[in-house]
């Protein structure tokens, strides 16, 4: 299913380049931050949610390519069920190739594919008072898609990420600017 997505995303980017505008910077570095929720379906006592917080650089090597790294901060979020409470917070870095599909002269779709690193601390308070911490770090394929609006070398855009078991989700909006 990935090789497919990835043929399908090549293809895509390869017919849309006549429809690339006059105007269009070709190629540049550019940073931004972003804001928005995460959401973590993998846990026992339910779903955690909560806000997230991002920094994001990257190069565009070609109006169809670019490559980001983003560093996300995603705050505490809490869970329960009767016997237990999870208290969970983590952060990740994420290397991603950002195949962009441009629609017009302002208006682009694009996707990340890349390597995530991530770190979690995590907290369970048993219903007897008793608790534990879990602290890790971890390896993991990143994915998403989103969508952006250019003008003057400003961006805006709104974004999907997500795992390789599509367990975390971070949902966001930022903005960019191009150097």
């Amino acid at each position: 299913m990935k090789r497919l997505i990835l043929a399908v995303t090549v293809i895509l980017m390869t017919l849309a380049y006549p429809v690339y505008a006059d105007g269009h910077s070709e190629s540049g570095a550019y940073a931004g931050l972003k804001t928005g929720t995460w959401k973590y379906t993998g846990d026992p006592q339910g779903t955690l949610n909560s806000s997230s917080m991002g920094i994001f650089a990257g190069y565009k090597l070609h109006p169809n390519l670019a490559v980001e790294l983003d560093y996300l901060y995603n705050t505490e979020a809490s869970a329960s069920n009767h016997l237990e409470n999870n208290s969970t917070q983590s952060n990740s870095y994420i290397l991603a190739l950002r195949p962009i599909l441009p629609l017009n002269d302002h208006w682009e779709l694009f996707a990340k594919i890349g390597w995530e690193h991530y770190r979690y601390n995590q907290t369970i308070t048993h219903d007897d008072g008793t608790s534990h911490n879990n602290t890790g770090e971890e390896n993991t394929f990143s994915q998403g898609l989103g969508i952006a609006w250019n003008e003057d070398g400003y961006s805006i855009r709104a974004e999907f990420q997500t795992d390789d078991s599509f367990d975390f989700q971070v949902y966001s909006i930022g903005m960019s600017h191009t150097f």
